[in-house]
């Protein structure tokens, strides 16, 4: 044998056994402790804990279904709140939330089919409504958008009303939001004639309306073409800027004001 040959043999066997022991599966890799880099050699995410005698994955790894890599599984990684960035290294929308023991997505952020990165819920594509519940006040509309309402503001849906900052052009507000004007705080409000249901802007009782869904909840839009308003409807009265179910109070007072009135007409009249 030339040693052209004999060198090219060696070489070719040294390859053998790199592919092989990069192959090996890790969780059954024999390895001591503080002494070789076996499993670092497999993977730079795994190591010989103490007191253990086969490679492992790190805190906030696990081998994947081959056994042959570490993969991110955030989810799982035992972390202390304040203590590190053990969160933050596996990614930089993770963190270990106040009274936690185990990583989490941000607020605004979930987790990944497969827990290896937290991914932004706005404006991802979702099937329903609750692939985007992780984020409150949020709807899917084939992505995920904030409600009604609602605009995005750190990844979060943040409320519109009494929280938005404006100047005094009202433009900011309504294009945020309709029926909308810039308060005297400098925070949109509802505009002149419309009331605050929720989160949005309903016109108020006994005024202009186009429609029962321009009204709140229990009032309904009524009167002749061109000059209909909201009234609440029969039974209801209004009450905090709400159309409310008429108690048994409120329906002798108002029962004992109309006799009185009807009672003082017929009088006006005999006289």
């Amino acid at each position: 044998m030339t040693e052209k040959v004999f060198r090219l043999s060696c070489m070719l066997i040294a390859a053998l056994c790199l592919v092989h022991r990069a192959s090996a599966a890790i969780t059954t890799t024999a390895c001591t402790p503080g002494s070789d880099t076996t499993c670092e050699d497999l993977d730079a995410n795994a190591e010989c804990a103490t007191g253990a005698d086969k490679c492992s994955c790190k805190n906030g790894y696990k081998a994947n279904s081959a056994d042959d890599a570490c993969v991110k599984d955030i989810p799982n990684a035992v972390c202390t709140p304040g203590s590190g960035t053990t969160c933050a290294d596996l990614d930089a929308n993770a963190e270990c939330a106040t009274g936690a023991t185990k990583c989490s997505c941000k607020a605004g952020y979930k987790i990944n089919s497969d827990n290896s990165a937290c991914v932004k819920v706005l404006t991802s594509n979702c099937n329903a409504d609750t692939d985007c519940s992780v984020v409150s006040n949020s709807m899917c509309e084939t992505t995920c958008k904030c409600n009604t309402g609602y605009e995005e503001s750190s990844d979060v849906c943040a409320m519109i009303l009494n929280t938005k900052t404006c100047s005094s052009d009202d433009a900011t507000c309504t294009a945020a939001l309709a029926n909308t004007a810039c308060g005297t705080d400098n925070k949109c409000t509802c505009a002149t004639d419309y009331v605050k249901q929720d989160a949005v802007c309903k016109v108020g009782n006994e005024k202009i309306c186009a429609a029962d869904g321009d009204c709140l909840t229990n009032a309904e839009c009524t009167g002749e073409a061109n000059a209909k308003k909201c009234m609440c409807k029969s039974g209801y009265t209004f009450m905090d800027d709400m159309c409310k179910v008429q108690n048994s109070a409120q329906s002798v007072v108002i029962s004992t004001g109309l006799f009185v009135v009807s009672l003082l007409v017929m009088l006006q009249n005999f006289v």
